[in-house]
């Protein structure tokens, strides 16, 4: 199986969940503006709309996921049973629950801040959307390690990527101390560091990975 991506957008929590779970998952990396991967292969030829992550299967299936589907497709492949249990386990449905958080309370607040052309009105209230969520997730995480308790799973493979945004944003994750914290203990795990060094951000936020007008993380190159 390949993970079609690009450095520093949302795939890089399904990264993260490869290297936590042990899947036999190739990432292969596509250029945006000209539709090549690492391969030389045309990506747009076989995928005109080029959106990322998308997941390309074994048998040629080409399936574009938005990314808490793939994440929650990826986890039912897993052997690994603590970063995803079995999807007839009560554990899973809550991991379901918390990805949609993450999905609607969270990333899709993050566009209209990450656009240049997002008028202040729009910015204003994608801005304090976030504040609320992460106020939420702060509270949470003052009485847990992680989201779901003391263990790590893949939704918090999806909140560390989410805020690895926040520079960009203009958000300091120190405004919420437990928050904080908890983005220092998963940045400290192999699999993240990892993932983080190969995509070229473990020392931070690039300066050519500033989105251009109309663009984001979860569709750049």
């Amino acid at each position: 199986m390949k993970l079609f991506h690009t450095p520093a957008i949302s795939a890089l929590a399904a990264r993260i969940l490869v290297a936590e779970s042990g899947l036999p998952v190739r990432p292969v990396r596509v250029r945006l503006n000209s539709g090549l991967d690492e391969d030389g292969q045309d990506f747009r030829a076989t995928y005109p709309d080029c959106r990322l992550p998308a997941l390309w299967f074994d048998d040629e299936t080409l399936l574009d996921t938005e990314t808490d589907m793939a994440l929650a497709l990826l986890a039912r492949m897993s052997p690994h049973p603590v970063t995803a249990p079995l999807p007839d386990m009560p554990a899973f449905q809550q991991i379901r629950m918390c990805l949609k958080f993450l999905a609607h309370d969270v990333h899709v607040h993050f566009s209209p801040l990450l656009r240049l052309d997002t008028l202040a009105p729009a910015r204003s209230a994608a801005h304090e959307a976030l504040q609320r969520a992460y106020a939420q997730l702060d509270a949470m995480l003052a009485r847990q390690s992680f989201l779901l308790g003391e263990a790590f799973t893949l939704p918090d493979a999806y909140a560390f990527t989410l805020l690895t945004w926040n520079p960009l944003a203009g958000l300091d994750t120190a405004t919420w101390p437990a928050l904080a914290a908890y983005a220092g203990r998963i940045r400290q795990r192999p699999s993240v560091m990892a993932a983080l060094a190969e995509e070229g951000l473990l020392e931070g936020w690039r300066d050519d990975l500033q989105p251009c007008s109309g663009c984001d993380p979860s569709r750049r190159a």
